[in-house]
């Protein structure tokens, strides 16, 4: 992909506030390498209003692409696994919607009747 031009701007996006947390708009990018771009971010907290800039970089492929390309990527490091994200913990006071055998549990005597049922009740 030796045509491929680095002038490309993304306009849409977000990102966190590193002072206050809060989202951020993401006003512009400036590709630098195939590797590396530059964002140009401001808070949209009025009280903070922090503008910066900041800098994504490539660090490894973890799915190869599907389409042929000449960039040299580094591939994941040795004994890479993605990771997913643990299940959240069981709140006690959460409400229960399905029962242990996935079926809705009856609140009270019309939940055994047919939807056409209550209906006409």
């Amino acid at each position: 992909m030796g045509n491929q031009t680095f002038s490309k701007r993304i306009r849409r996006g977000s990102i966190i506030c590193p002072v206050c947390g809060h989202d951020a708009g993401i006003h512009g990018t400036d590709r630098v390498t195939p590797r590396s771009t530059t964002l140009w971010c401001h808070c949209t907290n009025t009280d903070c209003g922090l503008t910066w800039r900041a800098v994504v970089e490539f660090v490894h492929v973890c799915s190869p692409s599907g389409i042929d390309h000449d960039l040299d990527l580094p591939g994941p490091p040795d004994g890479y696994q993605r990771t997913v994200a643990p299940p959240p913990l069981e709140d006690p006071d959460q409400l229960k919607m399905f029962a242990e055998d996935g079926e809705p549990p009856p609140d009270d005597a019309d939940a055994a009747r047919p939807h056409e049922d209550r209906r006409a009740a």
